[in-house]
């Protein structure tokens, strides 16, 4: 099926702001795991800090911290290019230090 529906449409706010519940609120992240497809996301760095979150707990069973993520994002990006290895990491210093809210509201 090459027509994917995807989050491009509603902007790089609303995806990062999708990728930010999915990391904070662990009953939105189980609900959502069902039906969202990482190729949603128009942005490479949040399909790889998604994927990240969703592998996590598809291995342990639970939802990773953010200490967990800080640790998967410093050991397990080594098969990304430079460039998304910054921007997931930023996105994710963002998130840490809060300064991306859910809803968009920066």
């Amino acid at each position: 099926m090459s027509d994917v529906a995807g989050f491009s449409k509603f902007g790089k706010s609303f995806q990062e702001s999708l990728a930010h519940m999915i990391m904070d609120q662990r009953t939105f992240a189980d609900q959502i795991r069902e039906v969202l497809s990482i190729d949603f996301f128009e942005l490479k760095y949040l399909q790889v800090f998604v994927q990240k979150i969703f592998k996590h707990k598809e291995k342990y069973g639970v939802h990773p911290s953010k200490r967990a993520m800080l640790a998967i994002l410093r050991t397990e990006l080594e098969d990304e290019n430079a460039a998304t290895q910054k921007q997931t990491r930023d996105f994710f210093a963002r998130i840490y230090k809060s300064e991306i809210e859910i809803g968009g509201e920066e």
